[in-house]
């Protein structure tokens, strides 16, 4: 009886020997799985774009944004226009004259005029600020090379139906932060000069357009 216990023990551990011992020198099975996936990185090249913006003194300011230089030049208008109305990281001390609830309802240029149409939230503009909303746009816009000549709509309409004094269709001619010095209606001339405005330890570039009377050139003017 003893021998048979004994007989059966040395079975077992025998056995349990063997599994471990297959156990440890089997081959381990790893699989490993990757992922073929290349990470794509885009670059897009920026250019140096301008908008005017409005400083304290009601005087519109030279102020640099970035524009995509894919961008065609319709493109670049939209852009324009969106950092004019929402610009929500104006330079300290300088701010958009846009309501900020206006939409850009459509933008073409057709016979080399910009047609630029907004949506009625515009005419909320104070109209002691309508002239320096007209030359906020105007101006930003003519910093793109291709654009000479606008027509701004409200809603489909031309915006002189409730804007004052402004033409059908707006070329440099209509100034920027216009000065009147003018005694009569002859020998008008329009003189820009540019100053540089200070504003919290960041220099900017201010044109101003004079109109004057006098008979003697403009670099005499000056």
């Amino acid at each position: 009886m003893l021998k048979e216990r004994a007989f059966r023990k040395i079975i077992i551990t025998t056995v349990t020997l063997v599994i471990l011992l297959m156990i440890y020198v089997m081959p381990e099975n790893k699989t490993k799985s990757t992922l073929n996936v290349t990470p794509e990185v885009k670059y897009e090249d920026t250019k140096v774009g301008y908008i005017y913006l409005l400083n304290d003194n009601n005087l519109l300011v030279k102020v640099n944004v970035p524009i995509s230089s894919y961008s065609k030049d319709i493109d670049e208008v939209k852009i324009i226009i969106d950092k004019l109305i929402n610009g929500n990281l104006n330079p300290k001390g300088l701010k958009n004259i846009i309501p900020k609830k206006t939409k850009l309802i459509s933008a073409s240029i057709e016979d080399n005029v910009l047609k630029i149409n907004f949506s009625k939230e515009i005419l909320k503009t104070d109209e002691k600020m309508q002239d320096k909303l007209i030359e906020e746009i105007c101006y930003s816009l003519f910093e793109l090379k291709n654009i000479n000549s606008i027509s701004i709509y409200v809603d489909g309409g031309n915006i002189n139906k409730y804007f004052k004094n402004v033409p059908d269709i707006i070329t440099r001619d209509y100034g920027i932060n216009k000065i009147y010095n003018i005694k009569n209606l002859k020998d008008i001339k329009k003189v820009i000069l540019y100053y540089v405005s200070e504003i919290d330890d960041n220099k900017y570039m201010v044109p101003v357009t004079s109109y004057i009377n006098d008979s003697e050139e403009k670099i005499k003017i000056i």
